[in-house]
């Protein structure tokens, strides 16, 4: 896959965070810029040393955009956590693309989630314990001029 210089620098300085400990990163860049292409370049990073990747999307063009960009630039081929897209599901792949409606209603609505038919807060352990978290936007505000809060 052949980077950008700012998608390279992007790539680098996301790398350089995590080692150095910082487990949360808000990735800003202009609409058109190739976010998802960056996240690619990080996911096949994390793939390549048998790292799992949970990528998270709320609108079905985006989990579709993803799951096609990490077929075409990163050689990898997601599973797909949504529901009406059971005919995507690759349970055992390193990569899941994952609709936050569908984690939603799994983790914290159905008595199915765990084996024990029990309500779990399993996602909510996952993303804590997650080597990193990157959120990826065209901007640091929200609509209503709010701003995206940065955890530490």
């Amino acid at each position: 896959m052949n980077l950008f210089n700012y998608q390279t620098k992007f790539v680098a300085d996301f790398n350089q965070a995590v080692d150095s400990g910082i487990r949360r990163i808000l990735g800003t860049s202009p609409t058109g810029s190739g976010k998802t292409v960056m996240a690619t370049a990080i996911i096949k990073d994390c793939v390549a040393k048998y790292q799992r990747v949970l990528f998270i999307a709320h609108r079905d063009e985006l989990i579709t955009q993803a799951a096609d960009k990490l077929r075409r630039f990163g050689d990898l081929a997601p599973g797909i956590i949504k529901a009406g897209r059971d005919k995507d599901q690759r349970p055992q792949a390193l990569v899941q693309v994952a609709s936050v409606q569908t984690l939603h209603a799994r983790a914290f609505r159905s008595n199915q989630w765990s084996c024990h038919r029990q309500k779990s807060s399993s996602l909510t352990k996952l993303i804590t314990a997650a080597l990193a978290h990157i959120s990826k936007s065209s901007t640091l505000t929200r609509r209503g001029g709010g701003r995206h809060e940065a955890a530490r």
